[in-house]
Parts: C-alpha cells; sequence; structure tokens
C-alpha cells in the first residue's frame, strides 16, 4: 500500500487499495476479458491537483489487461479531472 495512513499525493497518485483492487476484479466479466485481454472499471477517487476540480463527468479508470504471450497481467489507475479542454490527467501503472 503506497499510502498506508490515506495520506496521498492530492494530484495523479491513487492508492490502490485491497479493498478497491478487490471490487474492480469482482467486476471483471469473464467472458468478454476471455475474448479482450482488457477490462475498465470507472470510479470517482475524487482526487485533482491544485487549481483543478474533480467533476462527476471526468470518470476515474482501473484499466486491467492480461498479455497471453507472456502470461503477464498489468494494472493501469487513470486519474481524470476537470480542465479548460476537458478531462486531463495522469496514468500510473502497478
Amino acid at each position: 500500500m503506497q499510502y498506508p495512513d490515506n495520506v496521498q499525493d492530492t494530484c495523479n497518485a491513487v492508492d490502490l487499495t485491497p479493498t478497491l483492487l478487490r471490487a474492480t476484479l469482482e467486476q471483471i466479466d469473464i467472458s468478454i476479458f476471455q475474448q479482450t485481454g482488457k477490462f475498465t472499471s470507472h470510479h470517482h477517487f475524487n482526487i485533482a491537483c491544485s487549481g483543478f476540480v474533480d467533476s462527476k463527468w471526468c470518470k476515474d479508470d482501473i484499466v486491467v489487461s492480461f498479455f497471453e504471450e507472456s502470461c503477464g497481467f498489468r494494472i493501469d489507475i487513470q486519474n481524470h479531472y476537470e480542465a479548460d479542454d476537458g478531462c486531463v490527467g495522469g496514468r500510473q501503472v502497478t
């Protein structure tokens, strides 16, 4: 756990807690995941860089990807928040 006391960077970083990871994995549609190798769950982390707003229409994502050739997984955490040109944000790979 990156932020054990939930004191996290209020810009892009998102703490992937065991509860959040479990909730994401439980949402996976196995048949679609087997066909595409990818699953996206939508969240609202309520984290934005200073001077920006984390609006309800800028959804945050956790993307689970499977790579058959290496039998590996990747989790991308995407935090989006409102800016003048729409939704912007950062991504971290776990």
